[in-house]
């Protein structure tokens, strides 16, 4: 439903890893590894530098600076 507001996919196409930043729930976090949430646009949520994870449940999924711009709600 978010691509058909105009959110775009926040992983890369060629191996599904989230792209930093936009892909990362908490780019900003310390460590940055694991993530405890998923960007809802790219769906996974990293767990070190190459392994990603789906989230347990859509409660840990967040909507990023980007995405929520892109739909308009900034």
């Amino acid at each position: 439903m978010l691509h058909a507001l105009g959110a775009s996919d926040k992983y890369d196409l060629a191996n599904n890893q989230p792209i930093y930043p936009e892909g990362y729930a908490d780019s900003q976090q310390v460590p940055l590894y694991p993530q405890h949430d998923a960007e809802i646009m790219a769906g996974r949520r990293p767990l070190t530098a190459d392994q990603t994870g789906m989230p347990p449940s859509l409660a840990q999924c967040v909507i990023g600076a980007k995405t929520a711009f892109e739909i308009g709600w900034d």
